[in-house]
């Protein structure tokens, strides 16, 4: 859900910054970030669409380094923000 409203608030900051042209996406989402035992795919589309997959070990290996900065609490925003 946390992604979800930063990817809303996101959307919500570019339309302000593009007064001229408003862009609606489409994004569904199977697999949590968080969950690094299962593939993620995030799905969009508006005038084109597309997917991105993102692997379990991959997840894994990105979420040791943000542990090793210290910041896991970021993890699935930021990843989730990078796919989107």
């Amino acid at each position: 859900m946390v992604c979800i409203m930063y990817l809303v608030k996101r959307l919500k900051t570019r339309k302000r910054q593009q007064k001229s042209t408003q862009t609606k996406y489409q994004i569904d989402q199977s697999g949590k970030i968080e969950q690094t035992n299962k593939v993620t795919i995030v799905a969009f589309s508006n005038d084109k669409s597309g997917s991105v997959m993102l692997s379990a070990s991959d997840k894994r290996a990105l979420q040791e380094i943000y542990r090793k900065a210290g910041k896991p609490r970021v993890f699935p925003t930021q990843v989730f923000a990078a796919l989107a």
